[in-house]
């Protein structure tokens, strides 16, 4: 857990098959690839669209919600509580439909991506 990398022998020819294991969910495979020689790097993360949804599932959703309560609560107007309620909803979803994507198959590969590195 402290790595963010893993070291195996693998012979050339072999296949390597790289699943994330999420949540309970059986593993998803997201990358697969034939070994082609001994000193292979081969390289898995995110995708710029996943760092950017996370960032902003994460770090900017939140901060527009601390933001319209504390309006809501300042001012006490209507149109800032639809504000904080819509942005709060918002929020919720995009979390949703984040953590649903990560047990679609298809879209683990948009999510993600790998290739090999010299």
């Amino acid at each position: 857990m402290k790595k963010d990398y893993c070291v195996f022998d693998a012979q050339e020819g072999d296949q390597i098959i790289v699943e994330l294991k999420y949540l309970g969910i059986p593993t998803l495979p997201i990358a697969s690839f034939v070994c082609r020689g001994e000193n292979d790097t081969f390289s898995v993360g995110p995708t710029a669209m996943c760092k950017r949804w996370e960032m902003a599932n994460l770090r900017i959703f939140p901060w527009f919600c601390t933001l319209f309560l504390l309006l809501k609560i300042l001012v006490r107007s209507d149109t800032h509580e639809w504000l904080f309620a819509g942005m709060l909803a918002f929020t919720i979803l995009s979390l949703v439909c984040f953590q649903v994507c990560m047990s679609i198959p298809f879209m683990l590969k948009r999510l993600f991506s790998g290739g090999f590195t010299a």
